[in-house]
């Protein structure tokens, strides 16, 4: 399945008042138009900053999700995305990663060009196999207790 933006579909009618608001487009879409794009989302938007609950409730079946670019500052809104096997978080003001801890299905992860110290709440992602930190605020001792196979940093 290829990836999906809300903003890179003609979902919105051309009278509509707020065509270019995605969750707009995004209450107007049929069933089974939302579940196709409820596995994959790029998210690039900057309602995303402003409201991620409201866009990340109801998407429990999301299994890749890209919201790298955002400024976001928390992701705690990402803690019931149990599904998610692919998360980019890259480039954003991220300091605190224990949302993550649940997320026990992730298999890639791309959290560099944030402000992370503490990346204790990865122990759990014991299907992690691709990570990218890119971060200078680690010592070696921040990796002792995780195990990745691919840990790239």
């Amino acid at each position: 399945m290829t990836k999906k933006s809300l903003m890179t579909n003609n979902l919105a009618t051309a009278n509509s008042p707020k065509a270019s608001d995605p969750m707009t487009c995004w209450n107007k879409l049929a069933k089974q138009w939302k579940d196709i794009f409820l596995y994959e989302l790029a998210i690039t938007l900057e309602e995303f900053q402003q409201q991620p609950q409201e866009y990340l409730d109801r998407l429990t079946q999301l299994t890749e999700l890209d919201v790298q670019e955002n400024r976001i500052r928390s992701i705690l809104a990402l803690r019931n995305l149990i599904q998610l096997e692919s998360l980019c978080l890259d480039d954003n003001k991220i300091k605190n990663i224990s949302a993550l801890r649940n997320l026990t299905k992730l298999k890639y992860l791309y959290i560099r060009t944030n402000k992370i110290q503490d990346i204790s709440p990865l122990e759990n992602l014991t299907q992690l196999i691709y990570l990218v930190l890119f971060e200078r605020y680690f010592s070696s001792r921040a990796f002792n207790s995780v195990n990745i196979a691919g840990a790239w940093h």
